[in-house]
């Protein structure tokens, strides 16, 4: 990860630190961490108030304003969306990010869909069918496998 923007000073702890030496000492492990109810060691780290981020109502849609702000009006320049990204740890937040950032470009909807079945080859025959239904099927989300239904735009 490269920090290319002049990030202000945060404050940890009541001092003033530069926000890359602050990202440095997360990833290094020496920024201290603190107990959090019934936890057993320490692993939480307080965020420095300058770079949290406001919001009223859906937290989502401040993460998705604060980082895609003119999407409207700059959704088809290449530059960009190339230096916009969110992160999440879970492909479940990946969806509900990219349903939230697709309401917000121009344009109608149009659904892609996979057709899911069971290979006959390695089937013991009907039980499998009548276990492994493609609704069944349809409904199974995996890592690094696209969900069965995707929705896009074109703009």
């Amino acid at each position: 990860m490269r920090i290319e923007k002049n990030v202000p000073k945060v404050t940890i702890d009541g001092r003033k630190v530069q926000f890359q030496d602050w990202v440095l000492a997360l990833g290094d492990g020496s920024e201290p961490a603190f107990l959090l109810d019934e936890d057993t060691e320490p692993s939480w780290i307080k965020i420095p108030e300058e770079l949290r981020l406001r919001y009223n109502g859906d937290p989502m849609d401040a993460i998705v304003n604060e980082v895609y702000g003119d999407l409207h009006h700059m959704h088809g320049k290449i530059e960009y969306l190339r230096d916009r990204a969110i992160l999440t740890p879970l492909n479940e937040f990946v969806e509900y990010v990219n349903n939230n950032v697709l309401h917000k470009l121009p344009g109608d909807f149009k659904a892609y869909k996979s057709c899911d079945s069971i290979c006959k080859a390695s089937s013991s025959g009907i039980i499998d069918e009548v276990l492994y239904p493609p609704e069944y099927l349809n409904s199974l989300k995996f890592s690094g496998v696209p969900n069965h239904e995707i929705q896009l735009k074109k703009l």
